[in-house]
């Protein structure tokens, strides 16, 4: 599972309203501990729910305050990685992506020493550290850009991405063993109109989402509105318009489009549980399920009245037959 959030104090505060769904559960919360946990109500956050880890990361010209934090979703004690200072040389790294691994959290990004002023390609890695805050492993991937990642139990890294140079990506997803060896490419760019372009984003219609779901690989493609999954080992299983549903969505709520922020999947695969922004909606957040045989979408509402699915609490993802959101005003991981 995967998530994507921007920073606290955003315009939007409000949940749809259709079916009622339990109340948080207070007595299972787990308030996060630490020097940095003021990291985990402002930066992007990414929930991993193979290994159950928040990491909260930015990108960083600081070689004094870490860029990555991370929390067990289970006790909540933080741990930080600061990847900037393992790179004298470098004068800044952009994160793209972040996964945890077994004991080790990975991190897809960009380590810049004056690349861009020469005019050359910069350093795009795979990084893995220790809980520790320990550098590992460095994998320099060049020519290939990984958007996103994600990390299976054995430690075999998933990354969707595209390549830098002039050669056309004939797949957009690369299987790494636990070493760094490349062990497969798959997901077809011909699936994608534009090919491996459909991996690059504006940021005007949502963002991918690439999440493991038990022995599934998920990517969500914002510029297609489609939901993938492949096994393990690369072959696609199914294809799940959510085009359709999308529009009927913004039309319900009065709005122009419905942009994904996060999924996460639901009874046995057969939806989604979604959080949304509506443009132009005049109640833009909400809380939706997305039944994967091509029902209608329907609002969630907590029984509570709370703000679950907004950006200050935003929808994490699964855990167990418990759903996860984060509550950024008090730093606090709810179940529902």
């Amino acid at each position: 599972m995967c998530a994507w959030f921007v920073p606290l104090g955003a315009a939007f505060l409000y949940t749809a309203v259709l079916a009622l769904a339990p109340a948080i559960r207070t007595d299972d919360s787990v308030t996060l501990q630490g020097p940095y946990v003021a990291r985990f109500q402002r930066d992007h956050v990414k929930f991993d729910s193979v290994q159950q880890v928040l990491i909260a990361y930015r990108n960083s010209s600081d070689r004094v305050e870490p860029a990555v934090v991370w929390a067990k979703a289970d006790h909540g004690r933080v741990g930080v990685i600061n990847p900037l200072k393992d790179f004298p040389k470098a004068d800044r790294i952009d994160i793209w992506d972040v996964a945890a691994g077994p004991q080790s959290v990975v991190i897809a990004g960009v380590v810049q020493a004056g690349e861009r002023r020469l005019h050359r390609p910069p350093r795009h890695v795979v990084l893995t550290y220790g809980l520790a805050g320990v550098l590992r492993a460095v994998w320099v991937v060049n020519p290939f850009h990984h958007h996103k990642i994600a990390v299976d139990q054995s430690g075999n890294v998933y990354c969707l991405g595209h390549r830098i140079d002039a050669v056309r990506a004939p797949n957009v997803v690369i299987k790494y063993s636990p070493n760094g060896v490349v062990e497969r490419e798959f997901f077809s760019s011909d699936l994608l109109p534009g090919g491996a372009d459909a991996v690059e984003l504006d940021g005007r219609i949502g963002d991918n989402q690439f999440w493991l779901d038990g022995e599934r690989l998920m990517a969500y493609m914002a510029k297609l509105q489609e939901l993938f999954q492949f096994d393990l080992e690369g072959k696609l299983q199914r294809r799940v318009p959510l085009q359709e549903a999308l529009t009927q969505l913004a039309r319900d709520h009065g709005g122009e489009r419905a942009q994904i922020l996060t999924l996460a999947t639901e009874a046995q695969s057969a939806s989604l549980l979604t959080q949304v922004h509506i443009r132009s909606a005049p109640i833009p957040s909400a809380l939706v399920r997305l039944p994967l045989d091509g029902g209608r979408p329907s609002s969630v509402e907590p029984a509570d009245g709370g703000e679950l699915g907004t950006l200050d609490v935003p929808l994490l993802g699964r855990s167990g037959d418990s759903t996860l959101f984060l509550n950024r005003y008090t730093a606090t991981i709810l179940r529902r």
